[in-house]
């Protein structure tokens, strides 16, 4: 009997332990080669956000952008639940003037598409988000860095 109920405690004293993990971001993001497509980096950059890696998402903003972005009242690296269902489309090319792109030679702009879920809502709804970003790099040999965003 001793053992049973043994087996019944041990059983019961994972179980906190399970529940606890699987509210765990499923995906963890890995690094962008310099090389990466701006769909990858925004990509990338989502997923950073989504498994609340603020370096990771950092390393694919612009200097100037990052500061912007940090310092917003509801900061996308503090204000995070969730970003689940990303859907990235591909690049459009941008004339790279303003939206965060004078001074650069090249720029994108990438929609996107996911499901939001924020701490508290302030400048954005939680639900069904469309929402735009634009990508901007020096020449072919530089990476992509989102610059700006908006509503897609």
């Amino acid at each position: 009997m001793r053992s049973v109920v043994g087996v019944v405690v041990a059983l019961v004293a994972t179980v906190p332990i399970s529940a606890c993990t699987a509210t765990a971001p499923e995906t963890v993001p890995s690094p962008v080669p310099r090389d990466a497509s701006p769909t990858t980096v925004v990509h990338a950059f989502l997923d950073a956000l989504n498994a609340h890696d603020v370096e990771a998402a950092k390393r694919l903003l612009s200097p100037e952008f990052e500061q912007r972005f940090e310092s917003s009242a509801d900061s996308w690296f503090t204000n995070i639940v969730s970003i689940t269902n990303i859907e990235v489309g591909g690049p459009v090319p941008e004339v790279p003037e303003g939206n965060g792109m004078s001074g650069y030679q090249q720029g994108v702009q990438v929609l996107t598409h996911f499901d939001l879920e924020q701490r508290t809502v302030v400048s954005m709804h939680n639900g069904a988000t469309s929402w735009g970003y634009m990508l901007a790099r020096e020449s072919d040999g530089d990476p992509w860095l989102i610059v700006s965003q908006g509503m897609g």
